[in-house]
């Protein structure tokens, strides 16, 4: 399958750059960086610009206080799949 360009700068842009956030208070920094994207293609075109599919992730939360670092992978299409099963319960 055949990529255009555009979407290989997007998905090395999402994947290069971590989204940082942090709490209210300034006590807690929280990294969200992609590590994964599907390589299906959307099934509608969306007039904001181009949609990826992101399949994993990696969350680190930096206590700032203490320097304490939490870290987790996580499985984005296992906890939809999840959330499909406590739906249908």
């Amino acid at each position: 399958m055949r990529k255009s360009i555009q979407e290989l700068v997007l998905k090395n842009s999402l994947m290069r750059e971590p989204l940082i956030s942090y709490d209210t208070f300034g006590e807690k920094q929280m990294k969200i960086k992609v590590l994964e994207i599907s390589d299906e293609t959307p099934h509608l075109k969306w007039k904001l610009g181009d949609r990826v599919k992101i399949t994993k992730i990696l969350v680190t939360i930096k206590h700032l206080a203490t320097q304490q670092v939490e870290e987790g992978e996580f499985d984005i299409e296992s906890i939809e799949r999840e959330l499909a099963e406590k739906e249908t319960l």
